[in-house]
């Protein structure tokens, strides 16, 4: 920080140093630099950090080449480690994932299923390997494929003898969930767009497919509180509102928010 904030690292080096130890350097830029102890080091949690990033990764890919909109969530996540002992160390990263992912659950204790989906996804990637339209690529035979295949209900991505499958059955209750989350985001960029601050409350108005009064029953509340809205009412919207059209689930959706 010093080099390129010096004044300020400065500063805070006088209050925060030399305040309590009047022998310290008289100025950070003075000190000699820290240097790391190795005792501090977290080795699991590095490891199991990178296997996060790793599951995350996977998994992301996985979502896109199935087309499933980031803000829908999803049931699940099955995890088959490439090397022996990872798995213990998901549940240090457990909740990482599950945001990353936007799934509900991870599951990586069920090694009977992981096994058979492992071997099917091992199977497809092999039959689609010389097609032109194939949503894959390899690197080499066997354990090593890199793919992204689909096996009975789940979008599963290999990479380096790893396995990330996303469930991808979409109940109506994940449905409705995930329409809720876009609703909001189309909420919140028309906020953006009327020059409205983050604390203002507002009323917001729409017309649109029946899909969204029926979301609004089951997430109304959550809907409001992330909108910070009074109201979110299925009417015309008044005169002076700031309002934009467009498509939600294929129909055309009016949108208007006025502040309160």
């Amino acid at each position: 920080m010093a080099p390129f904030t010096p004044f300020i690292a400065d500063e805070m080096y006088q209050n925060l140093v030399r305040s309590v130890d009047p022998e310290a350097p008289e100025s950070v830029h003075l000190a000699e630099f820290p240097q790391a102890s190795g005792e501090s080091v977290d080795q699991e949690l590095m490891d199991a950090t990178r296997l996060a990033m790793r599951v995350s990764s996977m998994g992301r890919g996985a979502r896109s080449r199935a087309g499933i909109k980031v803000r829908q969530p999803l049931a699940g996540v099955l995890v088959r480690s490439g090397r022996a002992g990872e798995e213990q160390w998901l549940s240090k990263v457990e909740d990482q994932i599950l945001d990353e992912l936007n799934v509900k659950e991870l599951r990586h204790g069920d090694a009977d299923l992981a096994d058979e989906l492992h071997r099917k996804a091992l199977e497809a990637a092999g039959e689609s390997r010389d097609s032109a339209s194939a949503s894959h690529h390899s690197t080499s035979s066997g354990q090593a494929v890199e793919a992204i295949v689909q096996v009975d209900g789940y979008w599963v991505s290999l990479e380096g003898g790893y396995m990330v499958a996303i469930d991808s059955n979409i109940t109506p209750e994940l449905a409705s969930e995930g329409l809720a989350r876009e609703f909001v985001h189309r909420i919140q960029n028309l906020r953006r767009s009327a020059g409205l601050e983050i604390t203002d409350r507002i009323e917001a108005y729409y017309q649109g497919p029946d899909v969204i009064r029926d979301m609004l029953q089951a997430h109304g509340d959550y809907v409001r509180e992330e909108t910070l809205a009074d109201v979110v009412a299925d009417d015309e919207p008044p005169e002076d509102t700031h309002s934009e059209s467009g498509k939600l689930e294929g129909e055309p959706l009016v949108l208007a928010v006025k502040k309160v």
